[in-house]
């Protein structure tokens, strides 16, 4: 698993390094539980539990637009929220 990180805007690194990603307990929470059963069905052959679609499920909890010139993973072409754009 890899955590994609973000440059800053206001103070653009010269060596083009990123910041790391902060997630909040509830985010967290809400990967691993999504890591679990990725591993439950993909290693132990347990069924996937079928989820109703939450009205929350697409929302990116970011402040701000997305800068896809800053974003570590719009560069490598693997972001999600480039994939969500190009729909």
């Amino acid at each position: 698993m890899q955590l994609f990180g973000q440059q800053c805007r206001k103070c653009i690194r010269k060596n083009g390094s990123y910041v790391d990603p902060i997630f909040d307990l509830d985010t967290i929470a809400e990967i691993l539980e999504k890591l679990y059963e990725k591993i439950g069905y993909e290693c132990y052959n347990k069924t996937r539990p079928r989820k109703q679609k939450n009205e929350n499920d697409d929302r990116h909890d970011i402040k701000g637009e997305h800068e896809s010139s800053l974003c570590e993973a719009c560069k490598l072409g693997i972001c999600s929220y480039q994939r969500r754009a190009d729909r």
